[in-house]
């Protein structure tokens, strides 16, 4: 069985957001085949056992680097090494013969040399293209303009220093592909796209059974949520007959709809922070996704599609992702045409199972663990 080193700046536990979720469910499909030592630098302070026969890690295990760092020293931290994290890998590396280091989520790039000067091949995942994110957030609102402004130089700087550095450079879109070719040899890039496993959705709730609300799911600290709902309710939200609920679901909602308050005269609700968003999405008719920025791909489209639930989105949201409008998802960039969208759908009972149905069987040959599962496979048998 090949020994794998797995670095990264995020606990996959609990998995509560995008790059959690992947990280988790890349993880699970290593453990099959892999001996995995995780190392997980990020603050929170996390019981890694509980999860492992949760999860059904059987060849995994996790350590924490203590990671304390403050906000002003986050940019250093994207070229300089910690000499914690070093010894602590280093005492592991000269334990065991590892085949290959995976190093997921965060400017982790400079630690590329480290693992090859040990002989270890390395394999870089990216859950976007990170500075371009970064650089949409410039324009939209004050701290996330400056947040943008100081980090984006850094950012942009470190991906062409150490990408290329890689054996090979995971990507989750074409899209995202076509950039990293401008700086990376297109040899080293390999498309493994978000990916869900279809178990962990259950049984779905019928459609004619479900509560007569929309729901919009995400973490709404962040602008791209923030923005994408602003645009959403000033724009659409009126043109829909009010006989339909609204949701936001997820960390920050209920402080973000505190902020405006006059929106909940408009069937306007939000939940805050959940446990799991699955059950808002499994009892709801829609989920939209209406938003102007990001990159990467939505994990809340593919997990809303797993629940049969339809989803109806702006282009930006469902980038990335090889859908087909009125197909197996409803996309428009229009006020009018969103309304529309979401009018039909709250009225046509029909064509809600018809977009569910497609949406699944996308989902099945495109997007689930078992069609993934032979790149990752490949790519630790050194097959690529």
């Amino acid at each position: 069985m090949k020994r794998l080193l797995y670095f990264t700046k995020i606990s996959p536990f609990p998995p509560i957001q995008g790059e959690r979720i992947r990280a988790l469910n890349i993880l699970r499909i290593l453990d099959n085949f892999c001996r995995v030592d995780g190392f997980v630098t990020n603050k929170d302070s996390i019981n890694f056992s509980k999860y492992y026969s949760e999860y059904g890690f059987k060849n995994t295990r996790f350590y924490k680097l203590e990671d304390s760092k403050p906000f002003y020293k986050e940019i250093p931290s994207c070229f300089k090494k910690d000499k914690n994290y070093i010894n602590k890998m280093l005492a592991k590396i000269q334990k065991h013969n590892y085949d290959l280091a995976m190093i997921d989520y965060g400017w982790l790039g400079h630690y590329i040399n480290f693992f090859k000067k040990n002989d270890i091949d390395v394999v870089y995942d990216t859950h976007n293209f990170q500075s371009l994110l970064v650089k949409q957030a410039i324009g939209n609102g004050i701290l996330s303009s400056f947040y943008a402004l100081l980090n984006y130089p850094f950012k942009y700087l470190h991906e062409r220093l150490y990408f290329n550095k890689s054996d090979f450079l995971l990507s989750v879109s074409k899209r995202d592909i076509s950039k990293y070719e401008n700086f990376i040899d297109e040899k080293k890039l390999v498309l493994l796209p978000n990916f869900v496993f279809l178990e962990d959705y259950g049984v779905s709730k019928p459609l004619d059974d479900r509560d007569f609300y929309i729901c919009m799911i995400g973490n709404f600290n962040i602008f791209q949520n923030r923005q994408g709902f602003l645009w959403f309710y000033n724009n659409v939200w009126s043109k829909v007959k009010k006989d339909l609920d609204f949701l936001l679901v997820g960390k920050g909602s209920k402080r973000f709809l505190n902020e405006f308050e006059y929106m909940k005269k408009d069937n306007i609700k939000a939940t805050g922070k959940v446990e799991s968003v699955l059950d808002y999405v499994k009892n709801s008719i829609a989920v939209i996704v209406p938003l102007l920025h990001g990159s990467g791909t939505r994990f809340k489209i593919l997990e809303a599609f797993a629940m049969n639930t339809p989803v109806i989105s702006t282009s930006k949201g469902a980038e990335g992702l090889e859908t087909t409008h009125s197909k197996n998802i409803l996309i428009s960039d229009h006020a009018e045409n969103f309304a529309k969208n979401i009018q039909m759908l709250a009225e046509k009972e029909s064509y809600r199972y018809k977009l569910s149905r497609n949406a699944r069987a996308l989902l099945q040959k495109k997007y689930c663990a078992k069609a993934n599962a032979p790149i990752l496979k490949k790519l630790v048998k050194g097959k690529l």
